[in-house]
């Protein structure tokens, strides 16, 4: 094979191996609770009760809906369990299909390559396996700046509809609107009232769409629950360092981050969209990932507008057979492949990816359970008590009186099940250490006991004899 033949083949070998990579690990965890965050359960229990005609905003006693999850993706995950799916295939399956459609958006901004790309860093994958709001979130804020780019006057329709879509998925998803305004300051432009109009009248359209699963409430509920203060300390050094602990620990990152700032030093108009868009995608970054809670998922948008720049740079050089481009695309994209995929498959089937000992624990107590990832709940056809116990207990300590009928119960010890991610020894140093303010450790230190470990969960009994009031709270 000739070398111009071997060049011109290269950027098809990269595409395949990275989609099929991406694809084959999601198709790995398919019957695998490999990779689910708590928050995937949160958006799951949000769902249920969507089927129950609930809402965070509007929901049965004794049960806390609140999150900071809007109302779009887990409408489309109560689609995808009233067609049939059980709650971890729904999971799966939207989760492929909010990750196809990211890499559709990226194909349209850059080529096929740039798909390939983003399907290579370690944020979108993560994210697809977890199952979580950002992959949309991210694919509606590409989109909005290929249309801003089309149309950097912002005259037409299309920009603001998606940056608007964007937000109305993900509320931290501002990244579109804030960097044309930053534009519109920067460039003198007079457009930006128009914009802001506009967007404002797509966000009320897509609002008022949601009122028949009590949308208007939901969302004000959700920015209610996003302004309380967190209950996990903010660092603003983390938030800084962080970024760069991630690009030290997955090559594809730092690689995909250095082509794009070359693509964005090169450009003749340091004032275009991409410019501003990439500053204030980092720029949220930064804030978001000072709070110790923030993971990867927050780095999606941020990965995937690197990963297209790095396409739209290195694709005109692979068109002229340039071998440095093509070593440093060969060393991202293969390397995490890899790194990625076995990880996968080697603790996908492990018994504690698997979590039929767990599940089995919840299903068979006869009181009602309190589980921190809901999806046991909902694993073992019971309806989860709390969507989230990490905003349960930042909520409570505004005495919002949803919250603090959870905690009263921990404390008349009315359930008779706890099911925590970690040791709740944990929890207390965490507290101790003035990193976390946490209200239910001490009710269920005064009233359980540990009662073992189950595929990795920490379970808690309380210490008297159940209560005549408890009834099971299984799925009528």
């Amino acid at each position: 094979m000739s070398r111009v033949r071997a060049a011109a083949l290269l950027p098809r070998v990269l595409i395949a191996v990275a989609l099929l990579t991406a694809f084959a690990a999601w198709f790995a965890v398919w019957r695998s609770w490999f990779g689910f965050h708590p928050g995937a359960g949160g958006l799951a229990t949000v769902a249920d009760a969507m089927l129950r005609s609930e809402s965070p905003a509007h929901a049965a006693p004794g049960v806390f809906l609140s999150t900071f999850y809007f109302p779009p993706f887990p409408a489309l995950l109560a689609l995808a369990h009233a067609i049939g799916l059980d709650w971890l295939a729904s999971l799966r399956v939207v989760s492929l299909v909010t990750g196809v459609s990211l890499l559709i958006a990226s194909a349209i901004a850059a080529r096929a390559l740039a798909a390939a790309l983003v399907a290579t860093t370690y944020p979108f994958k993560s994210t697809l396996i977890d199952a979580r709001v950002d992959l949309l979130a991210a694919d509606l804020a590409l989109m909005s700046l290929a249309a801003w780019v089309r149309d950097e006057d912002a005259r037409g329709w299309w920009f603001p509809a998606f940056a608007a879509a964007s937000w109305l998925i993900k509320a931290s998803s501002v990244t579109a609107p804030a960097a044309f305004l930053l534009s519109a300051l920067a460039r003198r432009n007079r457009g930006a009232l128009r914009f802001v109009i506009r967007f404002a009248i797509c966000v009320a359209a897509g609002v008022a769409l949601s009122l028949p699963i009590h949308g208007p409430a939901w969302y004000w509920d959700a920015i209610r629950t996003l302004r309380v203060h967190v209950n996990v300390r903010e660092d603003p050094l983390r938030g800084l360092t962080e970024p760069l602990r991630y690009l030290g620990s997955f090559a594809e990152l730092a690689i995909f981050a250095t082509l794009a700032i070359v693509w964005l030093a090169g450009r003749r108009d340091r004032r275009s969209p991409p410019f501003f868009f990439a500053i204030v995608s980092l720029s949220i970054v930064i804030y978001v990932l000072s709070n110790y809670a923030a993971d990867q998922n927050h780095l999606v948008e941020l990965a995937a507008t690197a990963a297209v720049y790095a396409a739209l740079w290195a694709d005109a050089r692979l068109s002229r057979r340039a071998a440095l481009p093509a070593l440093a695309l060969a060393i991202a994209v293969l390397g995490a492949s890899w790194r990625d995929l076995a990880g996968v498959v080697r603790h996908a089937r492990e018994p504690g990816n698997l979590r039929a000992s767990v599940i089995a624990a919840v299903r068979g107590e006869p009181a009602p359970v309190l589980a921190e990832d809901p999806l046991l709940a909902l694993a073992a056809g019971r309806r989860p008590m709390v969507a989230d116990l990490d905003r349960l207990r930042a909520v409570s300590m505004t005495g919002a009186p949803n919250a603090m009928r959870i905690i009263d119960a921990l404390h008349a010890c009315r359930y008779g099940l706890i099911v925590l991610n970690d040791d709740l020894a944990v929890r207390e140093q965490w507290v101790k250490g003035g990193k976390l303010r946490d209200p239910t450790v001490a009710p269920i230190r005064a009233g359980y006991v540990p009662s073992g470990n189950a595929d990795g969960f920490f379970l808690y009994r309380r210490r008297g004899p159940a209560s005549p009031l408890d009834r099971p709270a299984t799925r009528p």
